[in-house]
């Protein structure tokens, strides 16, 4: 489902400024966690809707995850684009196992609700950080056909013997590991027993892992 849903968000990407469209992204995260946090805090919360800003979170995740990445592009010159994409790539490593750690102590102090407003805080955050990039220079195409630049993407990506490793590793990670990260701290809750601050410590050993 992510991989479908990335394909209109690399379409979405090579069409609009990507750094209008990422804002507009944190910006509902922003309101969704904020909608969380009231129901939370108030007791409202229903499973349903979880379910819906889960569902919701996503598929803006995969929309945005192309505009994310080709951002990067357009921020360095072509001399540092490779320790560029590392730096990133590190970023979103350590994120696996520093952000859990510290959402499970503000569970464990504070709780669920302001975990959730916390997130909302990192969003704000992250709309002013790409609203204050300077001297940006994003380049948009306007493909008469939509549907044929996509099918246009997947071509190449199947023909090019670098792609299709790098799709390989990609698809192979997603049906193994990811699944189990994406389990972990339900296990760790139901089967082990953890609280809340040892189920973010337990997810940030499998980051660190």
């Amino acid at each position: 489902g992510w991989t479908v849903v990335a394909l209109f968000g690399g379409l979405l990407a090579d069409r609009y400024s990507r750094r209008k469209f990422l804002v507009a992204i944190e910006l509902f995260n922003v309101t969704n966690a904020l909608v969380i946090a009231s129901l939370v805090l108030s007791g409202a919360v229903s499973t349903w809707y979880v379910f819906l800003a889960s569902l919701l979170l996503g598929v803006l995740a995969g929309v945005a995850g192309p505009a994310r990445q080709a951002l990067i592009r357009y921020l360095v010159g072509d001399a540092d684009i490779l320790n560029a994409v590392s730096l990133s790539s590190l970023q979103m490593q350590a994120a696996k196992f520093l952000w859990p750690a510290l959402g499970g102590v503000i569970i464990g102090g504070f709780g669920t609700g302001f975990a959730f407003c916390f997130v909302a805080i990192c969003s704000v955050v992250g709309c002013v950080l790409l609203t204050t990039i300077q001297g940006l220079r994003e380049e948009t195409t306007q493909a008469a056909n939509p549907l044929a630049q996509i099918f246009s993407g997947i071509r190449y990506s199947f023909s090019t013997p670098t792609m299709r490793t790098i799709m390989a590793l990609n698809y192979t990670f997603a049906f193994s590991g990811l699944v189990f990260l994406n389990l972990a701290a339900g296990f760790a809750r139901e089967e082990q027993g953890l609280s809340a601050s040892a189920t973010g410590l337990f997810i940030m050993a499998t980051g660190l892992g």
